[in-house]
């Protein structure tokens, strides 16, 4: 077998060769998708409208690619539409997905959902937003967002006369206005029984 030298110059450049064509050497940072949700911090109750901000940020280095946002609608609630300021949004069955495409590094899209409260089955409503794409995310923690909203409880009317609970000073004024009644009454009853 003859073995044949090579100089420095060309093996340095077959290295830079191989190191390029093989899948082993191709180095891929991916992108940090982060995601966020608010309703804007109000109160609701039934027949209310509630609408969802939902941003989603790629922290890099990389772009994002077929990045998507899946919702389940909470229990009560019905979906009435959404708006992406990237891509396309949709619902189906109770989820609602978007498909904003590819999001470049340092970029966000925004997306608007919209629902109505048919009912609220508790004294909250929790809503969990989850993202995902086809590019390696180095930091998966920050792909749910989650986001509870305080309803508003009206007290049904059972007709029955409210207690009334009142601070002690006017307990004492009360307290004091009856007895100067009382005694006045004796008084007046007591000059009655004495009169001829």
């Amino acid at each position: 077998m003859r073995f044949v030298r090579l100089r420095a110059p060309v093996m340095v450049a077959l290295i830079v060769m191989l190191a390029a064509a093989s899948p082993a050497g191709a180095q891929t940072l991916g992108a940090d998708l982060i995601i966020t949700v608010s309703d804007g911090d109000v109160a609701v109750e039934r027949g209310d409208t509630l609408t969802y901000t939902v941003v989603v940020g790629n922290n890099g280095p990389d772009a994002a690619e077929n990045v998507k946002v899946l919702n389940a609608l909470p229990d009560g609630t019905s979906y009435l539409g959404s708006d992406a300021s990237a891509g396309t949004c949709g619902e189906t069955g109770g989820i609602v997905m978007c498909d904003l495409g590819t999001i470049e590094s340092g970029a966000a899209a925004r997306i608007l959902v919209s629902v109505l409260i048919n009912e609220i089955p508790d004294a909250t409503i929790e809503n969990t937003y989850v993202v995902s794409s086809s590019t390696t995310d180095p930091d998966p923690t920050n792909n749910t967002a989650e986001e509870t909203s305080s309803s508003i409880e009206v007290l049904p009317s059972t007709g029955a006369v409210d207690q009334v609970i009142l601070p002690m000073a006017a307990l004492a004024i009360l307290a004091g206005t009856y007895f100067v009644g009382w005694a006045r009454r004796s008084r007046a009853t007591y000059l009655l029984d004495r009169s001829p």
